[in-house]
């Protein structure tokens, strides 16, 4: 447990060292980078991507905070390329994502009844967390002759051959509209579900339903 422990309070860490240097580090080529936040009432997530398009890379990072459910940060590395017809493009990319979960559980699940000798104690459930890799893909796309009105989504799984310390499932659904208001800045509407399976809590949902959000580009 002790390397999943390190890796705990590593990954974070990691994250937002890459959002801030997506921010600050020049780059050759532009809107090669995109940084995202979205919300909802109880939820926030910022992303950010990088696209190395002479080698048809993108790496990107991300870091879900729910305020009664826990935290989710990713790391993530795809070959991108279009996997529709040049006259209407469906960008398309393939890989993983090294993940660290962890689970605010206390506020969600009823106490566990535990038997010790002379006496039946009620516990709190502990939180969990785990770490994994998710193995899945991501698409975008513009409606043709619309251009400002895109669309995409994508989808991630680690079975429980990927997952260690609390972690035995994985899953990450995501679907979204959107609308170009600037050359360099979208706006978009979207709904995500994102659920783990740990030891203590099966199928527990860091964060489901509908948000807003948008995407800058440079």
């Amino acid at each position: 447990m002790g390397h999943i422990q390190r890796f705990r309070h590593a990954m974070p860490g990691a994250i937002l060292s890459l959002l801030l240097a997506s921010v600050l580090a020049p780059s050759a080529h532009a809107q090669n980078d995109a940084l995202s936040l979205d919300l909802n009432a109880d939820a926030a997530r910022l992303a950010w991507a990088h696209l190395i398009p002479e080698r048809q890379i993108r790496v990107d990072a991300s870091w879900l905070h729910h305020q009664d459910h826990g935290n989710v940060a990713s790391a993530g590395f795809h070959i991108t390329g279009n996997a529709a017809t040049a006259e209407r493009p469906i960008n398309a990319g393939l890989g993983g994502r090294v993940l660290w979960a962890a689970t605010e559980q206390q506020n969600n699940i009823p106490p566990m009844l535990i038997m010790t000798p002379g006496a039946l104690v009620i516990a709190p459930v502990p939180d969990e967390d785990g770490a994994g890799l998710a193995v899945g893909g991501f698409f975008d796309a513009k409606i043709p002759n619309y251009d400002r009105i895109g669309f995409g989504g994508h989808l991630y799984f680690a079975p429980d051959i990927l997952a260690f310390g609390d972690l035995e499932q994985y899953t990450e659904l995501w679907l979204y509209g959107s609308y170009s208001l600037l050359r360099q800045g979208d706006i978009y509407l979207g709904v995500r579900n994102v659920k783990g399976d740990f030891k203590r809590a099966s199928d527990f949902n860091f964060d489901t339903g509908v948000h807003v959000g948008f995407t800058l580009k440079f």
